[in-house]
């Protein structure tokens, strides 16, 4: 499984950074996310589509501010909102995106590269990687931002950034609604920063300094009078610092051993502190009291996990 791991990332690696067909992907930032969209817009899009189910399912999410939901074949009864007020835009999220049953592109126009991932702020298109990908991105931008535009939604142009994955040459502008996107060499997605080559240093970076901060919480824990026990101190450590980490297990799991190792003396100072241990306390030693395997052996048991609970489920 590590060597089918391996291979399928550095794939999609080669795919994307391929000399001749370089993806482009587009993160854009919408003003106060799906709040602004404008209901009989979409409600119009899903009668001309003929969903009766989610036409019904709209209107009692827009007028009645209630609804129901299915769960494993069971219909629940219908409840309102509390204190009458809707979830901010979020239900508004499948129609844009994903129609159910499994077509894509329900408001948003349908492009024949660009795909649509959406997220909270609207990321995309992201384009397939294919040769003029570059040019077929301008091409499907533009109706993206035009049908923002029917639907309610406002694209904060500032914030909205560009990466071209695989490329370090200077790139043509690319616009939006006639604003010009800054291209940037990497951005985060779910919580994960993405670079233009997909080393991730800049995420291991950012993972390191967010975990650096909890470790001098975790010290400052070992103070208080005589201090917290190791239970305690081991319960912070995982659900605060090591949860940083298997977060983005999948992506972390094939950095470079400079990356890796930089992770690992992270996960080693937290260790020494949980137990007590000096700074000179050997590491296989220190695993061993505190029952913690090494990053990387924790890193590549996480992904082989997240790769078969998808190959089962796909």
């Amino acid at each position: 499984m590590p060597h089918f791991q391996q291979g399928h990332w550095t794939g999609s690696q080669r795919s994307l950074n391929h000399p001749d067909r370089k993806a482009v992907v587009t993160s854009k930032d919408l003003e106060k996310r799906f709040e602004m969209a404008s209901g009989p817009v979409i409600l119009a899009s899903l009668a001309e589509k003929g969903s009766r189910q989610t036409l019904r399912w709209t209107q009692d999410f827009l007028e009645r501010e209630e609804a129901a939901y299915l769960f494993r074949g069971t219909l629940s009864d219908l409840a309102t909102f509390e204190n009458g007020r809707q979830p901010p835009g979020e239900h508004f999220k499948p129609f844009f995106f994903n129609k159910p049953g499994g077509r894509p592109g329900f408001c948003f126009p349908r492009c024949n590269a660009p795909k649509i991932l959406g997220y909270g702020g609207l990321p995309g298109p992201d384009n397939q990687p294919d040769h003029g990908t570059l040019r077929t991105h301008r091409r499907g931008i533009t109706p993206v931002g035009n049908s923002c535009v029917e639907l309610g939604l406002k694209i904060k142009t500032t914030k909205t950034k560009a990466v071209h994955f695989g490329s370090q040459t200077p790139r043509s502008p690319l616009k939006l609604q006639d604003t010009n996107i800054n291209w940037v060499n990497s951005f985060p997605y779910l919580g994960i920063w993405l670079d233009s080559q997909l080393t991730f240093k800049k995420h291991v970076a950012a993972t390191k300094e967010r975990a650096k901060s909890r470790i001098r919480i975790l010290r400052i824990m070992t103070g208080f009078q005589e201090g917290t026990n190791y239970d305690v101190l081991r319960t912070f450590y995982v659900q605060a610092i090591r949860s940083l980490i298997d977060y983005g297990a999948p992506c972390l799991s094939l950095t470079s051993a400079t990356q890796a190792s930089a992770l690992e003396t992270v996960q080693n100072e937290a260790l020494r502190i949980m137990a007590g241990e000096s700074r000179w306390t050997r590491t296989n030693i220190l695993h061993l009291e505190t029952n913690t395997p090494p990053i990387r052996t924790r890193l590549t048991a996480l992904t082989i996990s997240h790769f078969t609970k998808f190959f089962r489920h796909a």
